[in-house]
C-alpha cells in the first residue's frame, strides 16, 4: 500500500485513528516532533515521524511507510514509557536507600551521642568516686591526728601524775624529817631540862661550907 499517494486506501478512518493515537502517545510521553515532518491530526495523508529510544537503546526515525509503522511506534512508545516507569522505580528505590542511609546515619548519631553522655555520667560518677574516697582519706588523716592528740595528752597526763606523785613523796619525806628534827629538838630540850633539875637538886643537897 503506498501511503504517499493521497487517492490511496490509506486515506481511510482507520488510518487516521492510529495517526492521532501515535501523535497523542508522542506527545504524553516527551517525544519530540519532526519538525520537517510535522502531522495536522486533521490531515490523513501525513504520518507522524518520531525518535525514539527502544529498551535496547537503538534509535529509530519512522516516515511515511503506512499502518505497520505506526503500530511499531506505538509499541516503541510503550516500551519506552516502561523504561520511563523502571527509570522512575530505580530513582525512588535509590531515594529510599538514600533515606534509609540517612536514618542509619541518624541512628548512629544518636546512639554515639547516647555513648557519649552515658561516658560523661561514668566520667561524674567516677569523680564523684574519687571525691567522696579523698574524703574518707582526710576524715580517716583527721581521725589519727585526733588519736595522736589524745595519746599525747594521756602522756602529758601521766607525766603530770608522775611529778605530783614525786612531788607528794618528797612533801612526805620533808614533813617526816621536820617531824623528826621536832621530836630530836624536844628530847634535847627535855634531857637539858632534866639536867638543870639534877643540878639544882645536887645543889640542895650539897653541905653548906663550913666557916
Amino acid at each position: 500500500m503506498d501511503l504517499s499517494n493521497p487517492s490511496s486506501s490509506s486515506n481511510s478512518p482507520a488510518v487516521a485513528a492510529a495517526a492521532a493515537a501515535a501523535a497523542a502517545a508522542a506527545a504524553a510521553f516527551g517525544f519530540l516532533l519532526s519538525s520537517s515532518l510535522s502531522l495536522p491530526l486533521l490531515n490523513p495523508t501525513a504520518f507522524l515521524a518520531t525518535e525514539y529510544l527502544r529498551a535496547d537503546n537503538e534509535r529509530c526515525t519512522y516516515t511515511r511507510r503506512g499502518p505497520s509503522q505506526i503500530q511499531t511506534a506505538a509499541a516503541a512508545a510503550a516500551a519506552a514509557s516502561e523504561q520511563q516507569h523502571y527509570q522512575q522505580q530505580q530513582q525512588q528505590q535509590k531515594q529510599q536507600h538514600q533515606e534509609q542511609q540517612q536514618q542509619q546515619q541518624q541512628q548512629q548519631q544518636q546512639q554515639q551521642q547516647q555513648q557519649q553522655q552515658q561516658q560523661h555520667q561514668q566520667q561524674q560518677q567516677q569523680q564523684q568516686q574519687q571525691q567522696q574516697q579523698q574524703q574518707q582519706q582526710q576524715q580517716q588523716q583527721q581521725q589519727q591526728q585526733q588519736q595522736q592528740q589524745q595519746q599525747q595528752q594521756q602522756q602529758q597526763q601521766q607525766h603530770q601524775q608522775h611529778q605530783q606523785q614525786q612531788q607528794q613523796q618528797q612533801q612526805q619525806e620533808h614533813h617526816h624529817h621536820h617531824q623528826h628534827q621536832q621530836q630530836q629538838q624536844h628530847q634535847q630540850q627535855q634531857q637539858q631540862q632534866q639536867q638543870q633539875q639534877q643540878q639544882q637538886q645536887q645543889q640542895q643537897q650539897a653541905p653548906y661550907p663550913r666557916l
